[in-house]
């Protein structure tokens, strides 16, 4: 099995999103999270299970998946 660790901030979420639903408009989007409005473990907990499911549906999605915007690492 593999798996990711992805360290991004919310706000580069919100930047792949916004990019996804102008290249891939006819597609059905994943949704993201809503931003927190306290930090608490929990609502951390619940934040990073919700980015989690929004970068399984971008990837099982054949259509976002070739999206430049998926496809687009910033390895710095």
């Amino acid at each position: 099995s593999v798996s990711w660790t992805v360290r991004r901030r919310f706000a580069h979420f919100v930047s792949l999103s916004r990019a996804l639903a102008v290249s891939c408009s006819g597609s059905d989007l994943p949704v993201l999270p809503s931003k927190l409005m306290l930090h608490t473990a929990a609502e951390q907990q619940r934040r990073t299970a919700g980015l989690q499911r929004f970068c399984e549906q971008c990837l099982a999605e054949p259509t976002l998946l070739s999206a430049p915007a998926v496809g687009k690492v910033n390895l710095t």
